[in-house]
């Protein structure tokens, strides 16, 4: 290509505000001087493997320069808006800390939390080239974010959001901080068992793109003032130390255990956290799953009905059958995507559910919130429960132990 004396001298100069696309063929092995000069408002120029070297300034600082070689001849000093290509998986480092599980703190005095590997670009599963970044996201929260419903010992939506993203190819490096029936209030202190934690991390590093809140599942319901004061104390820590974090307020869902206590039904429930959570800003694995693919898309805009993933093995995960992954899949890509469309899901042949709620009668659900009661104790006496019953002859259906 020619080597233009000076920005104003490429032909195109006075038309670069309207340029949107730059290709370049291959073939092509030298970049003129001040060829792309003013060119701002164009998607990512890809630069052929036959480009070898580049004249002066031949890009503006806002146009992002893709190559597949990092041994491009730049002059003297190489612009800071070259991405080289990469396909393996950038290095991430997941942490997931549980007040009554971890041991230890969620990062040691030494670790370092800023490894430069340098900016890079891939192709993206519709053949776009695209930035290829590692996204930063905290989550802090309670039981509802760290526990898969039946799941003993999990990373929860932290972790299915992190194995989701991954599958569809963002590099993704998770965090997570949470406690059994912790408030954010709590969180936000750093004398607190949890909010030791969440203090330390947030001066070790900041560059979170995203802080994912859940407050404590029912204070939205029993106490907005205390459930607002916990958010803002939140918000204020957070802004002191991130530079850019985007804060997320992630609504709990509805449980039998405290909507029987209000005496209202689960979707009843879901309903007036909803109306707080708005305020302010089905239980289970398949529950995690489904807030894992909204956070997913709502991140990172990953379409997850393309996704593989359907459970950590390590964790031996419930095995969901491909029409509820499917189900699930669709519907939080939806809630992303198309709120405001009217959405339907048809069941399989034989899984429609029938108004007759008779077959529950004989289902005893047994439930235990953390603050109230260690897990073992509780699975004792879920035990004892079932060997009453097979002693004296009690017939049942089911009985179900949920600890939160």
């Amino acid at each position: 290509m020619t080597d233009y004396a000076s920005a104003a001298d490429s032909p195109w100069f006075t038309k670069a505000e309207e340029i949107t696309e730059i290709n370049v063929s291959y073939g092509v092995s030298s970049i003129g001087a001040y060829a792309f000069a003013g060119i701002e408002n164009a998607k990512p120029v890809v630069l052929p493997v036959s480009v070898t070297s580049a004249g002066s300034e031949f890009a503006p600082a806002a146009l992002k320069v893709f190559t597949f070689s990092e041994d491009i001849d730049f002059g003297d000093q190489a612009p800071e808006n070259i991405y080289v290509y990469r396909e393996e998986k950038i290095t991430t480092n997941d942490r997931f800390w549980q007040s009554d599980k971890s041991k230890g703190d969620i990062i040691s005095d030494s670790d370092d939390l800023f490894v430069d590997e340098g900016k890079f670009w891939r192709y993206n599963a519709d053949e776009e080239a695209v930035e290829y970044v590692k996204t930063k996201v905290l989550f802090i929260g309670n039981s509802f974010t760290y526990r898969n419903g039946i799941v003993e010992h999990s990373s929860g939506v932290p972790g299915i959001y992190d194995n989701i993203a991954e599958d569809l190819g963002y590099a993704v490096e998770t965090y997570s901080i949470t406690g059994p029936g912790w408030y954010l209030e709590n969180h936000a202190k750093p004398t607190d068992t949890c909010g030791k934690q969440v203090d330390k991390l947030l001066k070790a590093r900041d560059d979170f793109d995203y802080v994912v809140l859940q407050n404590q599942s029912t204070v939205p319901i029993d106490d907005y003032n205390r459930f607002l004061t916990g958010v803002r104390a939140m918000q204020t820590k957070i802004n002191d130390t991130q530079k850019h974090a985007k804060i997320y307020l992630y609504e709990t869902w509805g449980s039998p255990t405290p909507a029987n206590q209000y005496k209202i039904t689960v979707p009843e429930m879901e309903l007036k956290l909803r109306e707080a959570y708005s305020k302010a800003g089905k239980e289970g694995y398949p529950g995690a799953y489904l807030s894992a693919c909204v956070h997913v898309g709502n991140m990172l805009g990953g379409d997850v009905r393309k996704t593989q993933f359907v459970g950590e093995e390590k964790y031996s995960a419930p095995k969901l059958d491909e029409n509820t992954l499917s189900a699930l899949r669709t519907t939080g890509y939806n809630t992303v995507f198309a709120p405001d469309d009217e959405q339907t899901f048809t069941p399989p042949d034989g899984d429609t559910p029938s108004a007759d709620d008779s077959e529950q009668k004989e289902i005893l659900k047994i439930a235990c919130w953390g603050r109230f009661m260690k897990e073992a104790k509780f699975k004792e006496l879920v035990a004892d429960f079932k060997k009453y019953c097979a002693d004296n002859g009690v017939a049942y259906k089911e009985i179900i132990g949920t600890y939160y």
